[in-house]
């Protein structure tokens, strides 16, 4: 009888033990944002957190100390190559807890104790350029209150406001016009915009004259129809993938094996896609003043670096590299270091 005792006892401490705990779950929000912008813990309180990624992007979530969601962001950023090896994850005692980089559609869940001293505790993504934008709170407090959720339909006023005095880049994801479901549409200031398809692995277009239609309306996915540019298009790619690996002579028609990784965005909000071209990585950064785009291409390769343009827009295309005509083409030759960095301007005045 003593055993049963003790035994129902240890059941009903470890219920207990249960319904103190706090099971809460974040994901992904469009924009490069978490589905809740705080949630609230009591001191010492048993945490299981989760974190499960509803996006196409990578994203890892970090827990730092107080006041330290910029140490941190930084720190990842200066890990240079061992970065991935460390899923973005600074090696800081300002880090409290983290979840790893997260696949599409996987979930990943970590418990710990909740720290004694009441405050707020960031909690951010830390996989480049991520931080600047996507973190929330954990705000430990002895008067807990209801999640606050975020709040893209007031975001997306707040930005649309000042759709025409843009300081720095404005990231939605579209179904636009001419290309996939997978668009990632990007109004710039100065009154310029281009589309990246993320489905095809390319740049696809720019315009000019305004962003899109009815932004308030549209849904951050891809809706069924496409949306209405609120400008004029004067530049399409022609090239599939423009940018292109091999050693002497080359051809723009060599058969192309593209993955697309995702986009990060720097400090002043401009987005950075991330793929490979037949096991060559690139980052592609696009900005444009004035109907002149300018494409940075970061290439890690040993190879020599090609980029195709259409011949009867030729003399619009400026490089550093050698320029080609017989090709259409600039060359870029490796230095040997494994990084080549290409620039390529494009004139639409």
């Amino acid at each position: 009888m003593r055993r049963l005792i003790l035994f129902l006892f240890a059941l009903a401490s470890v219920a207990f033990s249960w319904a103190e705990t706090l099971r809460f779950e974040l994901k992904p929000a469009p924009g490069l944002k978490f589905d809740y912008s705080a949630f609230y813990v009591t001191p010492g309180q048993e945490v299981e957190l989760t974190f499960r990624n509803t996006d196409i992007m990578l994203h890892n979530l970090v827990i730092t100390a107080p006041g330290k969601r910029e140490a941190v962001v930084k720190a990842a950023e200066n890990l240079a190559y061992r970065a991935a090896k460390l899923n973005y994850i600074p090696r800081t005692e300002d880090v409290l807890w983290s979840i790893p980089v997260v696949n599409q559609g996987e979930a990943m869940a970590i418990t710990f104790k909740a720290p004694e001293i009441e405050g707020k505790y960031p909690y951010v993504c830390t996989y480049p350029g991520h931080g600047y934008i996507m973190y929330g709170d954990m705000i430990v407090s002895q008067t807990p209150q209801a999640p606050v959720p975020f709040d893209a339909e007031a975001a997306s006023e707040e930005e649309h406001s000042h759709a025409l005095e843009l300081t720095r880049p404005l990231v939605r994801r579209f179904f636009l016009p001419h290309t996939g479901p997978a668009s990632i549409a990007v109004a710039l200031p100065g009154g310029m915009s281009y589309c990246w398809d993320t489905g095809a692995c390319r740049f696809r277009y720019a315009w000019a004259g305004g962003f899109v239609h009815n932004l308030d309306s549209l849904p951050s996915q891809a809706p069924s129809s496409a949306a209405t540019l609120a400008g004029n298009i004067f530049y399409t790619e022609t090239f599939e993938i423009p940018i292109r690996f091999g050693k002497g002579s080359y051809q723009a028609t060599q058969e192309v094996q593209w993955r697309y990784l995702g986009y990060r965005l720097d400090s002043g909000g401009y987005p950075s896609f991330e793929y490979e071209v037949n096991g060559n990585r690139v980052i592609e950064t696009v900005k444009i003043e004035h109907k002149m785009i300018t494409r940075t291409f970061e290439c890690d390769t040993d190879e020599t670096v090609w980029f195709f343009f259409d011949p009867e827009l030729g003399e619009r295309f400026h490089a550093d590299g050698e320029r080609v005509e017989d090709a259409a083409a600039f060359r870029f030759p490796s230095d040997g270091s494994g990084k080549t960095s290409v620039t390529v301007t494009m004139h639409f005045h």
